[in-house]
């Protein structure tokens, strides 16, 4: 799979709201090609943070 389709996919992955398949491809990809995988680490941590804190300020 290209590198513009699976950064296409990324924020749904780190949301958790992709579907199972895309959930596969966006891994199998992640696991061979260190760019994707490094624009991923970097997303993960700025959606993250402010998704709990949306969900501690619910409570």
């Amino acid at each position: 799979m290209k590198c513009e389709v699976i950064r296409d996919l990324l924020p749904v992955y780190v949301e958790n709201v992709c579907s199972c398949e895309t959930r596969k491809i966006v891994e199998e990809h992640l696991e061979v090609c260190v760019q994707c995988r490094t624009e991923y680490e970097e997303m993960k941590k700025n959606i993250l943070p402010g998704k709990r804190y949306i969900m501690m300020k619910r409570r």
